[in-house]
């Protein structure tokens, strides 16, 4: 049975990350991706107002759910993103 998918999406500053870990303490087991673990590699590469950015965060973020979200090994765990995702 697949675990759900937590999806905290608010505005920066707003407690994302807190509340994440506040679930984590309840379950030990709970994946934790916060949204920094995804922008800021990205960020560090390419410039936030080159063209590109964007594209390569999305890149990251669908790597992101090939590892905790749609790996079959992985469905039964429970895992919480953190920030602002555009599904696009």
């Amino acid at each position: 049975m697949a675990a759900p998918l937590i999806w905290i999406n608010a505005f920066p500053g707003t407690g994302k990350l807190t509340i994440a870990k506040a679930i984590k303490a309840l379950d030990e087991s709970v994946t934790v991706v916060d949204n920094h673990q995804l922008i800021d590699p990205v960020a560090s590469r390419i410039s936030r107002d080159d063209p590109r950015y964007q594209a390569e965060r999305k890149r990251e973020r669908e790597r992101a759910f090939e590892k905790y979200v749609y790996d079959p090994a992985t469905a039964s765990k429970t895992v919480v993103f953190t920030g602002k995702f555009d599904l696009d």
